[in-house]
């Protein structure tokens, strides 16, 4: 198995479209883990840095990239 750092994170919000994501995830067969933003998360200056647009959802990969 893959270590902790090498599984894409989706990070998502409440009544956001998310679940498409999270949907097509699973039926890809692909790791992954979920990081779920309270209200107000997505304007915290660590979440800024990978989404400057503070939306979600974000899939952050073990290439430092952000789809």
């Amino acid at each position: 198995m893959k270590n902790d750092k090498s599984i894409p994170v989706l990070f998502y919000g409440k009544g956001t479209c998310a679940l498409g994501a999270v949907i097509s995830l699973f039926w890809l067969d692909r790791p992954f883990r979920l990081c779920r933003l309270e209200e107000g998360d997505n304007e915290n200056t660590d979440f800024l840095k990978l989404n400057a647009l503070c939306q979600v959802p974000v899939l952050y990969t073990d290439r430092k990239s952000v789809v």
